[in-house]
């Protein structure tokens, strides 16, 4: 998501969604004891309050929208297209995600010859042509649960890269970032379920989310009824299992190895997602994430998330106001509706951003789209640095690279 972000005039940059009510009450005061003012982070000049009462960060001025830049929340390009990203919506200012679904959240026994009511729900409009294997029949409107779920992934990561309190200056390993879900799970409401995905009780609701990694996949056969996996948790000494479907089992595995083109789960980091209800889950998805816990589409990506989550660790870039994340929004970044991102690398100080793009393939259909994201970047006024890894050539990663532009990038601030 665009992460709305204002800046006081003493420099200090704050995100309202991850403020609390008492921090925005003090902020409040400051701005009426030190007569301290507020303007949005993407220029500087549009001019924010702070509510008394409810504490709510409001703009004093509804006619310099346009002023905003195009990806920033606030701008007329966002909100122009919100319709893109209604399946996953992000209230900008609370965090509060509404998510509504293309396939039925509940479960029930199904006969062979009924018709599949899990599927996706074909009568909703396509918002993309499908070519983009990030969201698997990503419809306008609608997501699938898979969708819902790399989605909330790609937002717990983005929150956790921007997110610089309690010390946490550094990209956590995969162990870490699951537990770090629970932040997206409690701020989820699917369709208008007042309980948070957090607060489903599968006892109580009939459902519950499940997120957690795998360990390993036993024997079993397709006429039984449940499988157990191992997941990588312990108790007592003793490793932990979730039951799934043994059907379901099945159908998650066929869509793995659509996606990656193998069925191969071992020596990777994968994380199984997805509901179940009293019995076993019932929606399940395979998610390959790299070390640090980030949904990735290809081997190829794990590796380049890899370097650069190695990159801002040891340079403690986080604390230098340096930020990486894989972008899940249409609408506003540097290809328009057209494309998504694979990696993103924004600074704190300037509008100036790095574009990473992993190149895995090199069929025509591939190579065509390369040609037209180069060419889109390429008038994009000096914001967008590009940087292709074309991983399909044996090329090696360009990690030096991507540390010069950054620091490159961080002198020229540094030099204003």
């Amino acid at each position: 998501m665009a992460q709305f972000r204002i800046k006081t005039s003493k420099n200090e940059v704050l995100c309202p969604s991850e403020m609390e009510k008492h921090e925005k009450k003090s902020l409040f005061d400051k701005c009426k004891d030190e007569k301290l003012k507020l303007f949005c982070n993407c220029n500087g000049a549009c001019e924010y309050k702070v509510r008394n009462g409810n504490w709510a960060i409001y703009p004093c001025s509804q006619g310099k929208q346009a002023e905003h830049e195009d990806w920033c929340p606030k701008s007329k390009v966002y909100l122009d297209k919100r319709d893109y990203n209604a399946g996953f919506l992000i209230d900008d200012e609370t965090g509060e995600v509404r998510v509504h679904l293309s396939e039925p959240l509940m479960h029930r026994e199904q006969n062979d010859d009924e018709p599949n009511e899990n599927g996706p729900n074909e009568n909703v409009p396509r918002n993309h042509d499908g070519g983009d294997r990030r969201y698997p029949q990503h419809q306008q409107g609608e997501i699938t649960i898979s969708a819902m779920v790399k989605k909330m992934n790609m937002l717990t990561f983005k929150h956790v890269a921007f997110y610089k309190g309690n010390n946490e200056t550094v990209y956590p390993k995969t162990n870490v970032m699951i537990k770090k879900m629970f932040w997206a799970e409690k701020r989820t409401r699917i369709g208008t379920k007042k309980k948070s995905i957090a607060d489903l009780d599968r006892l109580k609701d009939g459902l519950e989310f499940v997120y957690k990694e795998l360990a390993e996949i036993p024997t079993y056969k397709a006429d039984d009824r449940i499988t157990r996996l191992v997941i990588k948790e312990e108790k007592d000494g003793k490793a932990l299992t979730v039951p799934v479907y043994t059907q379901e089992l099945i159908r998650a595995l066929e869509e793995y190895e659509n996606t990656y083109a193998t069925d191969d789960l071992s020596n990777r980091n994968i994380i199984l997602a997805g509901f179940r209800d009293k019995y076993a889950m019932y929606s399940l998805r395979f998610l390959l994430v790299n070390d640090y816990g980030l949904f990735s589409e290809s081997n190829y990506e794990v590796q380049m998330y890899n370097a650069i989550c190695e990159i801002m660790n040891q340079n403690r870039y986080k604390e230098k106001g340096v930020f990486f994340y894989k972008p899940f929004e249409y609408g506003y970044g540097a290809y328009g509706d057209k494309y998504l991102e694979d990696g993103i690398i924004e600074f704190e100080e300037t509008n100036k951003k790095i574009v990473i793009e992993v190149y895995g393939r090199n069929d025509e259909d591939y190579l065509e789209r390369k040609d037209i994201k180069s060419q889109m970047l390429s008038g994009k006024d000096n914001i967008y640095i590009y940087i292709p890894w074309e991983a399909y050539n044996n090329e090696p990663l360009p990690y030096k690279r991507i540390c010069a532009e950054i620091e490159g990038v961080l002198n020229e601030v540094n030099s204003q």
